[in-house]
């Protein structure tokens, strides 16, 4: 068995989970590894535009749950593993993936990563984001239309459809298998969220190694 120390992210679609990933990932300067469930969308690259258009992203179904644990399994039992890399807009996996070796603290975030009980197991910290649902949608509309050249009807039309209800079905009830629930609604909150990670994980660790 490896030493990793596995956190879980947890939360809502643009409730802050990469942010608060890529701060506590900075702050280990090199003993940490990001994993992203995103990464682990079924390739759709196969499907016509009108199925991928209609497609629920939002599901769990939609994310390759079965690789995403089988990959921590073997990072925990200390072995590398191939992070497949997820292409968002031809909803395809590219061609070739990463290699993710153990790291000292391994970060995965996702909208389902306390979804199974086996990935729960595996996780030494689980840490879900609450964040007030209106300024998700906004974070999420900026995002999906500067970052992924979506519009802005399309963004509306999968929120309305899929993504709160599948929020209301299968995220937010989540959070009751979190280890730690934490707002992140600027960036005083996920600086605050990160230094009190860090402080769990240095406390988790040391219980551990006893």
């Amino acid at each position: 068995m490896s030493d990793c120390f596995f956190v879980g992210v947890c939360g809502g679609s643009a409730s802050g989970k990469t942010s608060l990933s890529q701060k506590l990932y900075e702050s280990y300067k090199g003993r940490a590894t990001t994993i992203t469930q995103d990464d682990y969308y079924h390739d759709s690259g196969h499907l016509s535009a009108h199925e991928r258009a209609i497609k629920n992203y939002d599901h769990p179904s939609a994310i390759d749950l079965d690789l995403l644990c089988t990959g921590l399994q073997r990072l925990k039992s200390g072995c590398s593993v191939e992070v497949p890399t997820y292409c968002f807009d031809s909803h395809g996996r590219l061609p070739s993936g990463k290699t993710v070796v153990p790291n000292e603290i391994i970060i995965v975030e996702g909208l389902f990563v306390f979804e199974r009980p086996e990935l729960r197991d595996l996780l030494d910290l689980k840490i879900f984001l609450h964040v007030d649902q209106d300024l998700r949608l906004i974070r999420r509309i900026r995002r999906d239309v500067e970052e992924r050249g979506r519009t802005l009807s399309s963004v509306l039309d999968q929120y309305v459809a899929t993504t709160k209800p599948m929020h209301e079905q299968f995220v937010e009830p989540a959070s009751q298998y979190a280890d730690v629930v934490f707002s992140s609604s600027d960036e005083q909150d996920l600086n605050l969220a990160v230094q009190r990670i860090v402080e769990q994980i240095t406390i988790s660790s040391a219980m551990e190694k006893k």
